[in-house]
């Protein structure tokens, strides 16, 4: 599929959602997706490839018409399904191996060093729903996730009790319920369930775990597996709403900074373009660099004169929840 043929598939996608699920009114489409209303026109004039619209819309699209965000990116032809899932797992394992040798790491999750190195082959076509259970479940401890979201990431379809369909449908409207809504919901939850909480303060303690601080995650291109790393990280260790989270790259910034409570910079080598972007910077919030291990240490060093602090990937998450910058 070409761009213009691309950008055809897409128009004709918002249409029928507009139709179906916005009466025809382009300012409830806008509000479903949380754009806004010029955007909408912008995009149903088929001015936009879908492919560059951001990893987090994108999702909410996908929610609207009902599907996974994998079936909508296959449909409108990002990339092979098939190797969409290898190129997500590659991805983890160079994380992983930032501070360990191959042979290091196949001992930590029960593998051999010539096992890590086909994984990592280009030219090899490795389905990571064939890697045996214990190993990938190794690889989730060594992560810091739980074996339920690896396989989510991966994009692997997770049997539940309940139809994936009404998981969609429950979600969609959970995500237009009002704070006070939530917490109604959620206190109704645990009643039902007879959980028994001696100190009443508990139930508060639960109700406000999810952070009302706004993220925007800087990477040096655009690249939906390494944006969706970091927004499912940011979620499962410190429950950052997936509507408080903006992926952008230094030539895609939002027009204002100032929404934003943290900046997170993902940069891999000294010719990152993240880095005069942050030598210039204006910004009042914490700006957290994540680096390769490979960065020299005087750009290292240089960085930690303008930012709140400096992190080696792999990112340790789970170490993160004690920074005053994320509470």
């Amino acid at each position: 599929m070409n761009l213009e043929a691309r950008k055809k598939k897409f128009v004709t996608l918002l249409q029928e959602l507009l139709t179906s699920k916005c009466d025809g009114v382009q300012a409830r489409l806008a509000e479903r997706i949380q754009i806004g209303t010029s955007t909408i026109s912008r995009w149903l004039s088929g001015q936009v490839d879908p492919i560059n619209v951001e990893t987090l819309i994108f999702s909410r699209i996908a929610m609207l018409k009902g599907c996974s965000t994998q079936e909508l990116a296959k449909s409108l032809d990002f990339i092979k399904a098939e190797r969409d899932s290898q190129k997500k797992f590659q991805i983890l394992l160079k994380q992983m191996l930032s501070d360990k040798t191959q042979e290091q790491l196949g001992e930590l999750i029960g593998v051999s060093q010539i096992a890590i190195s086909n994984w990592l082959n280009p030219e090899k076509n490795i389905d990571p729903a064939k890697i045996p259970a214990g190993t990938m479940f190794a690889i989730a401890d060594q992560l810091g996730w739980t074996f339920d979201n690896l396989l989510a990431y991966l994009g692997f379809q997770v049997e539940t009790k309940i139809p994936q369909k009404f998981l969609i449908k429950y979600q969609l409207e959970l995500s237009e319920l009002s704070l006070a809504e939530r917490q109604e919901l959620l206190a109704w939850l645990l009643n039902s369930m007879n959980i028994k909480i001696n100190n009443p303060d508990s139930i508060k303690e639960i109700i406000s775990t999810s952070s009302d601080r706004k993220v925007c995650i800087i990477l040096e291109f655009e690249d939906l597996a390494i944006a969706s790393n970091y927004a499912n990280n940011l979620g499962i260790h410190f429950q950052i709403k997936a509507e408080n989270i903006t992926i952008a790259t230094p030539r895609s910034l939002p027009d204002s900074l100032s929404i934003f409570d943290v900046l997170l910079f993902d940069l891999n080598n000294q010719q990152s373009p993240c880095i005069p972007l942050i030598d210039s910077l204006q910004f009042d919030g914490d700006v957290v660099a994540f680096v390769d291990r490979s960065l020299p240490e005087d750009i290292q060093d240089r960085l930690k004169q303008k930012v709140s602090e400096v992190i080696v990937k792999p990112v340790p998450w789970s170490e993160l929840k004690r920074q005053a910058y994320f509470e």
